[in-house]
């Protein structure tokens, strides 16, 4: 196989996987970009407590299914809130071609 075919085809599995991490996002682009906003704000006032409350009870207040999409943020790295602003938000842009 010559390097341009290669290339070709890696670029083309690239964009499988890509694909594949967008269509297991739980909530809308908005709405994730809004989640990792007001979580990291929180961050800023009070230090990370190693939970997701924060996440969580944005989540809850808008009637967002905490369980799906925190199974989605553990998936990503998203075990506590300030990993929710790193990992989860990096796995986001990585998904959406915006990294």
């Amino acid at each position: 196989m010559d390097k341009e075919s290669k290339r070709k085809r890696i670029k083309a599995w690239e964009n499988e996987q890509q694909a594949l991490e967008r269509a297991q996002l739980p909530l809308d682009d908005d709405v994730i970009e809004s989640l990792f906003a007001a979580v990291d704000v929180q961050l800023n006032d009070e230090p990370c407590d190693h939970t997701r409350s924060k996440a969580d009870a944005w989540l809850a207040s808008r009637g967002l299914d905490v369980a799906v999409v925190g199974r989605w943020l553990g998936r990503t790295g998203g075990y506590c809130d300030c990993e929710v602003v790193s990992n989860s938000k990096d796995a986001w842009l990585q998904a959406t071609g915006r990294a």
